[in-house]
C-alpha cells in the first residue's frame, strides 16, 4: 500500500509535467498551474499515447515517457522558485 501510495504521486507529478508543458508550449502561458489544468497533461499524454501506439506498444515508451513528465515537472518545480 505504501508502494501504490508512491507510485500515485509519482504519477501524478508526470501529468503536472505535461500539464504544465503543454500550457507553455501549445498555448503560450506563464501561470502557475492549478488543478484543473492536470486535465491538460492527462489529455496530452492519451494523445501521445495513442500516437505512438500506432506504431510500436507502449511498453517500450513507458519509462521514457514517464522521465520526460517528471523533468517538465522538476523544470517547472525549479522555474517557480526562481
Amino acid at each position: 500500500m505504501i508502494f501504490s501510495s508512491f507510485f500515485n504521486l509519482f504519477l501524478i507529478t508526470v501529468f503536472a509535467g505535461f500539464s504544465f508543458a503543454f500550457k507553455k508550449y501549445f498555448l503560450r502561458k506563464e501561470e502557475a498551474i492549478i488543478n484543473l489544468d492536470l486535465l491538460y497533461g492527462f489529455i496530452s499524454l492519451i494523445f501521445f499515447a495513442l500516437i505512438i501506439n500506432f506504431f510500436l506498444p507502449l511498453k517500450y515508451f513507458f519509462f521514457g515517457i514517464t522521465l520526460i513528465g517528471f523533468s517538465f515537472f522538476i523544470y517547472a518545480l525549479r522555474k517557480k522558485k526562481n
